[in-house]
């Protein structure tokens, strides 16, 4: 979310310069580098989470379930409140 509400309008804006303008006069082409970075970590980042969510609730990260059967527990055979003599 921090890549496509933040730093995709500040490109679209000019506040960021993309890496086409790297020669230019008064640009700093570390900081390019770096803001560029930020925004791939950024973006590809929030789209890995969102697929590995999805995995997740999909189940693919679920290992083989036991086929034995499950037992259900045995009733009681006294009542819970036995009489006091």
């Amino acid at each position: 979310a921090f890549g496509y509400s933040v730093l995709t309008p500040l490109y679209q804006a000019g506040i960021l310069v993309p890496l086409s303008k790297i020669g230019m006069m008064g640009i700093n082409p570390d900081a390019v580098i770096i803001w560029h970075g930020v925004r791939l970590l950024a973006m590809n980042g929030g789209w890995l989470m969102f697929g590995l969510g999805l995995a997740a609730h999909a189940g693919l990260f679920e290992t083989v379930k036991s086929s034995a059967p499950v037992q259900a527990p045995r009733p009681r055979t006294s009542p819970l409140h036995e009489p006091v003599a």
